[in-house]
This record gives structure tokens, C-alpha cells and sequence, in this order.
């Protein structure tokens, strides 16, 4: 996220949790991301051995279109780290949208996926919980 971002109440509503959420670990990162070279520092800062993907989540309006920037994308690539897109706006569609593992067209829009996928494994965990009980 941005150097000076404010949390994204939208992500986080979409979400449904308050950042007290045991099915999820997520680190955010800070960094300009006005510069392709910041942006690519901070990434390279992290052990990528910790995370199951990176995430790239930026709001609509001014300063998507670092995310068109090509040898950013290239180093990003590079990495070899499965990485998710959510940025900007559904009309906006930069480069990194385009060769991401999987893309939303909005940060609200990952955060309803997550949701739906946490309600998924919850719905399971009862029925699992249920049919062992029966089997008992």
C-alpha cells in the first residue's frame, strides 16, 4: 500500500473483518507507489519464501499507471511468485492486470473473494464437524 494510504474501508468491509481474521495472514507493505523502482525495493526486501503470493492493491483514480511501467512488470515476472492485481477502477486495466495470476478490477472486489472463500471453508468445517459426529 501507498507510503501514506489511509486503510481502504471499502477492501476491508468487503472483506467482513476488522483485521481480526484467523483465516488470513496478511503483511501490508508500505511503499511509494509513485516509483516502479520503490515499489520493486520493498518487494525485494521480503523474504518471498513467507508468502503464498503477492498482492497488489491500489484504488482507482491517479497513479495506476505505474502499473504499466514494463520493466516493473518484468521484475516482478521475474520473481516467480504467483501475485494478484487489484487496481483501480472495473475501465482500468494496466499491464500488471494483464499478466497477473489472477486479477480483480477493484481492492472491494478481492475483498468479497476472500470473504466468500472464508464462508466457503467455514460451511465445510460444520459439515465435516456434523458428519463426524453422526459417524460416532
Amino acid at each position: 500500500m501507498g507510503e501514506t494510504s489511509i486503510v481502504d474501508s471499502g477492501f476491508s468491509k468487503a472483506v467482513g473483518s476488522d483485521g481480526d481474521d484467523h483465516y488470513y495472514s496478511v503483511d501490508l507493505i508500505r511503499t511509494n507507489l509513485n516509483s516502479p523502482s520503490g515499489i520493486l525495493n520493498s518487494i525485494l526486501k521480503l523474504d518471498l519464501d513467507e508468502y503464498d503470493f503477492l498482492v497488489f492493491r491500489h484504488g482507482g483514480g491517479t497513479g495506476i499507471e505505474v502499473f504499466n511501467n514494463k520493466e516493473l512488470c518484468k521484475a516482478i515476472l521475474e520473481l516467480e511468485k504467483p501475485f494478484v492485481t487489484a487496481i483501480g477502477h472495473e475501465v482500468d486495466t494496466p499491464l500488471l492486470d494483464k499478466l497477473s495470476d489472477l486479477r480483480f478490477s477493484t481492492p472491494t472486489l478481492f475483498g468479497s473473494f476472500l470473504k466468500s472463500i472464508r464462508e466457503e471453508v467455514a460451511v465445510e468445517q460444520v459439515t465435516l464437524f456434523n458428519h463426524e459426529m453422526m459417524n460416532r
